[in-house]
């Protein structure tokens, strides 16, 4: 029996096969955007890490492990049954970033140092913006009405906040850190829990090389950004786990900051200034107000 999952805003679209009441498949149609050379690449990663149990394993047909339909790539893995923990417990942070260590640790090649790929984009994103700060909401085209409000939200908040943004990521860009295969888009309804264990960590469409400390910000971001217990606890369950931590404590709450805001830049590029389409409004509204809302709490670090 096949049934959709909830949809996100890639643009890819993902259904469950079950068995005798039983989740076991994910056959997912990738974003038109994306090649089968980019999928193929993205199961190389998958598949240096599937002895964690927690990575879902890619499954081969008789084509390889990509399928070419109407326009589309396709491919299908082991469906990691699991629940996201929104309000996770200090056991369950702890889990989160052991797991997310013992990804790191495998992905971790031949060491080499640059600038932190996250951070330039965070730049590029902040100086397409910029024609926006010129005018106001008043003279933006025709939006939906049901985004207006929220936009106009994201637009006050982030005008307040871009300068102290863009000075902390040039600050960082001045800095070389350690690189290597990182998630990029780990987020908190992509950890799955089966009590305080990890039991999957899905969705790898951005794998990329990065620095480690992305990660750990873009997951502390949608889990307890301000909370210094909760802070400590996830830093020292990754030690245990890494041995060493390429970054500082300070680093993850800048990159935290400043991921949110430059993400709420990001969207007001894309329906403002490029004008792009999206189908489903209320889950757009819905990462808005959730991006707004991390506004509000993590802008006391930047």
């Amino acid at each position: 029996m096949w049934s959709p999952a909830p949809r996100g805003l890639s643009g890819a679209v993902v259904w469950c096969g079950t068995e005798k009441n039983t989740p076991r498949l994910a056959i997912k149609a990738w974003p038109a955007r994306v090649t089968d050379q980019r999928v193929r690449e993205i199961h190389t990663q998958m598949r240096r890490v599937e002895a964690l149990s927690f990575v879902p394993r890619v499954l081969a047909g008789t084509g390889g492990t990509v399928c070419l339909l109407a326009g589309r790539v396709w491919d299908c893995c082991e469906w990691k049954q699991g629940e996201p923990r929104y309000a996770p417990t200090l056991a369950q942070v702890e889990a989160a970033w052991a797991a997310l260590a013992r990804l790191h640790q495998l992905w971790r090649g031949e060491p080499h140092w640059g600038v932190c790929p996250a951070v330039v984009n965070r730049l590029r994103v902040l100086a397409e913006c910029e024609p926006l700060w010129q005018i106001g909401p008043h003279q933006w085209p025709t939006l939906p009405p049901r985004l207006q409000p929220f936009l106009r939200d994201a637009y006050f908040t982030c005008r307040s906040l871009v300068p102290r943004v863009d000075a902390q990521l040039r600050e960082l860009a001045g800095r070389s850190v350690p690189l290597q295969l990182c998630l990029r888009d780990v987020r908190v309804e992509h950890i799955l829990f089966n009590g305080d264990e990890v039991c999957g960590i899905i969705d790898y469409g951005a794998v990329a090389v990065d620095h480690p400390a992305v990660d750990v910000a873009r997951l502390w971001g949608d889990y307890a950004a301000g909370n210094d217990e909760q802070m400590g606890a996830a830093m020292a369950a990754y030690q245990r786990v890494a041995g060493t931590v390429p970054f500082s404590e300070a680093m993850v709450r800048q990159l935290a900051a400043t991921g949110v805001i430059c993400s709420l830049v990001g969207w007001l590029v894309r329906l403002v200034m490029k004008r792009e389409f999206f189908a489903d409004i209320e889950t757009l509204v819905q990462r808005l107000v959730q991006l707004l809302g991390r506004a509000a709490t993590l802008a006391t670090w930047l």
